[in-house]
């Protein structure tokens, strides 16, 4: 039974991908797009048939994912879940193959993003990503409870840094420990509990925040994985009710999960109460439009995992394996390479870094690691003026659109507010340019994918030098001298995206 749930709530999320961009008007609909919501739509409609349509909409959405999605950590997270249910559907034993594979990817997951934590200015409560999450929950939830510059907050957001790190290194631990999903010891099953809470309460809160410091599409994408950890307890939970009402369940989840999500959003009823009953909706990057739905959704989920959790999900006199097969080796070494991109100087974004103050560049801020391979991320270049819109817009501060409250809040507080991310393209007007540093490479691959109109005019640092520059392949990033030519030139068309830096302090960045 835990398939089916799965299936409703990933078919869910891959039907919302599709309607960002579609945006109401399904004339837009082009091929791809349209395959992959037809695919999607008997695992909406029709959870219990998800055995059989999960592997095709997985296929199908996994490909538009990569061709029309956007350059963010959910979105790949949503194209290597896609590719492990079409891998562990080969063969028999598909629920179980799948369970495995993707109570693998978890452990990987959290423990990448802890391993990113470990660096210097994550635990500088002023620049600290916690502590930039926890201030902006305290200024949108409870800004009269807890005041900034009270003795309470000040304990909050200086903790803060070193609670979340504590989390990220228990929570994959848990996990581990929990064993596969279906044959577990009650000691393994107690595990499997408490990771659940642990889990489905950590993505709750990332998503209450309004965007764009709201990261909802992610904690969906990771709160629709929960139910294949315990099928036991959605089994329990199906067996309670009898036959009649449990299929009356099944037919009316869909709908009933549908209107609640869809009555949220046209409210806009939640956003507009933290706004101080302000209708206009919130920014939001990449513009889902849904936060309210979101919201609503994770609300839903969460209540339902924590309901699993309580069930518990049980005990196995037969300790049979969890099968390690093709897809958990896939899924593990696919997060690895993607995850450990910055210290392998392959990618510095996405790489699950989840907001973590983490300097690879330059001179790198983590405790233990940093040295890339190539070395094209050691070749630095200050940006110091521009015209190209390219390198303008290379990076954008999207705490600039917080609420008035929300920056006041971290002003009082002595915080730094930062929400740095650098978008493949940018729509809204041009961002305020700051002084920023990144790979030579990074900006060469920007100014490539984007056709400028007009003389190229660059003030730039580099080595210790400044230089004018007017054409684009004086940015060409150099690798180290050990390095050939032909692996370098290669490196440049099909490693990265590379993102900016500061070299002083690593603010809050994606």
């Amino acid at each position: 039974m835990a398939l089916p749930l799965f299936g409703l709530l990933w078919g869910q999320l891959q039907v919302a991908h599709v309607l960002k961009d579609v945006r109401g008007d399904l004339s837009t609909l082009r091929l791809l797009p349209s395959i992959a919501l037809l695919s999607s739509a008997p695992l909406v409609l029709l959870p219990k048939q998800a055995s059989r349509w999960l592997p095709v909409a997985a296929f199908a959405n996994g490909l538009y994912l990569l061709v029309h999605g956007s350059r963010s950590n959910h979105i790949l997270q949503d194209i290597l879940v896609n590719l492990t249910i079409v891998l562990a559907a080969w063969g028999g034993a598909f629920e179980k193959n799948l369970a495995n594979a993707l109570r693998w990817y978890l452990v990987v997951l959290y423990a990448i993003s802890a391993l990113h934590k470990m660096n210097s200015d994550w635990f500088d409560p002023r620049v600290s990503c916690a502590a930039s999450v926890s201030a902006t929950m305290l200024a949108q939830y409870v800004p009269s409870l807890v005041p900034p510059g009270s003795s309470l907050c000040r304990l909050i957001l200086q903790q803060a840094p070193h609670g979340a790190a504590v989390f990220e290194v228990l929570l994959p631990a848990v996990l581990l420990l929990a064993g596969p999903p279906g044959s577990r010891s009650p000691w393994q099953g107690a595990c499997a509990r408490f990771g659940v809470v642990l889990g489905a309460i950590f993505h709750l809160m990332l998503a209450l925040p309004l965007p764009p410091a709201s990261f909802y599409p992610f904690s969906a994408s990771c709160l629709a994985l929960y139910p294949l950890l315990m099928p036991d307890a959605v089994a329990g939970l199906a067996a309670i009710c009898p036959s009649g009402l449990a299929q009356a369940f099944w037919l009316m989840l869909p709908g009933l999960s549908l209107s609640l999500c869809a009555a949220a959003n046209v409210s806009g009823a939640w956003s507009s109460w933290l706004k101080g009953g302000t209708f206009a909706p919130p920014f939001e990057y990449p513009p889902y439009d849904l936060y309210n739905a979101g919201v609503c959704w994770c609300f839903g989920v969460t209540a339902l995992l924590l309901l699993l959790a309580l069930l518990g999900p049980g005990a196995s006199t037969a300790r049979a394996k969890g099968s390690f097969g093709l897809a958990s080796i896939v899924v593990i070494a696919a997060a690895l390479w993607l995850g450990l991109g910055p210290y392998l100087g392959t990618r510095t974004y996405p790489a699950f870094a989840m907001f973590s103050n983490l300097r690879v560049e330059a001179a790198p801020n983590h405790f233990f690691l940093g040295a890339d391979v190539l070395g094209l991320q050691t070749d630095v270049v200050q940006v110091l003026e521009t015209n190209s819109s390219a390198l303008l817009n290379y990076q954008v501060d999207l705490s600039q659109l917080y609420t008035p409250q929300t920056s006041e809040y971290f002003r009082a507080a002595g915080l730094e507010q930062a929400l740095w991310i650098c978008p493949p393209a940018w729509q809204r007007p041009e961002s305020n340019f700051r002084v920023f540093s990144a790979p030579a490479v990074g900006l060469w691959q920007r100014l490539r994918s984007e056709s400028e109109t007009g003389t190229l005019y660059a003030r730039v640092r580099r080595g210790g030098e400044e230089l004018l520059v007017t054409r684009r392949e004086q940015l060409r990033g150099r690798c180290r001298d050990r390095i050939p030519t032909w692996l370098c030139d290669l490196a440049h068309t099909w490693l990265g995206p590379f993102r900016s830096f500061e070299e002083d302090q690593s603010v809050c960045r994606h």
